[in-house]
């Protein structure tokens, strides 16, 4: 028996099952699930057509930003386990650390060599550490940039556990913090610029809201995406060639005297 006919002989309407189905079609295609990744990456805004006698070379940024809690989650064998009965803040935090703060290095590396490279600067490798560079390079090389950041998010959760339901958690998420670039003298080792570029100057001073772990990491990421944009075009204004073309002397001197 064909539903219309199981219909018919229940004398059964067919219209209200009918504008059931046409209600779902139209809300499965009208409905989208937005979805949000973190996004890292960045473009320098001009371009020197001015080529540089200026090696420089970018070692992996060093992360300065710690807390112990989420670290050792992050660390762990059982972070998985752990993380997944651990209050939103927790299992956030430990996201950042053992993911987000990875590929946050990784795009900054890349992002750097871009900005000096657009400024007529000479790039040499691409190193994990200093200790990758060997003395020949260092010879080489001016200018060895190490970039630093300590910013990060602090997450203040707040959750309700019920008898059933379960446990809520709802919450603040805030960015502070900041980056620091030391150009080194490869040889000697000796600070020759420092720049520092602090959150609050970009105006990330409030914090944001969120109710449950999904929609936190999701407005994590697109805050992380909104502030290193913003932070890598700090970084193109304060990369100065003026000013390391001035250092030049002192650079060379240090590399005679070492």
């Amino acid at each position: 028996m064909s539903i219309r006919s199981f219909f018919k002989a229940s004398n059964i309407s067919t219209l209200p099952l009918t504008l059931i189905v046409i209600v779902m079609i139209v809300l499965s295609c009208s409905t989208k699930t937005q979805v949000t990744t973190l996004d890292l990456s960045y473009s320098p805004k001009a371009t020197s057509k001015a080529k540089k006698d200026i090696k420089v070379a970018v070692v992996k940024p060093v992360i300065t930003f710690k807390e112990k809690m989420s670290e050792s989650i992050a660390t762990s064998p059982f972070g998985a386990l752990i993380a997944k009965n651990m209050p939103v803040d927790y299992r956030l935090k430990a996201k950042y650390y053992s993911d987000y703060a990875q590929r946050l290095r990784n795009a900054m590396l890349t992002d750097m060599e871009k900005i000096l490279e657009s400024k007529g600067l000479k790039i040499v490798g691409g190193f994990d550490n200093f200790d990758e560079i060997t003395y020949a390079q260092k010879k080489q090389i001016h200018y060895v940039v190490v970039p630093e950041f300590d910013f990060g998010p602090i997450i203040k959760n707040r959750r309700e556990c019920l008898p059933v339901i379960g446990c809520r958690d709802k919450g603040t998420i805030q960015f502070i913090g900041g980056i620091k670039l030391v150009f080194y003298e490869p040889v000697s080792m000796e600070k020759i610029i420092i720049k520092r570029i602090d959150l609050s100057s970009l105006g990330y001073n409030s914090a944001i809201e969120y109710s449950g772990y999904e929609d936190a990491d999701k407005k994590l990421m697109a805050l992380l995406n909104k502030i290193y944009s913003q932070i890598m075009e700090r970084v193109e204004k304060v990369i100065d060639v003026d000013e390391l073309e001035h250092n030049m002397e002192s650079v060379k001197s240090l590399k005679g005297s070492s």
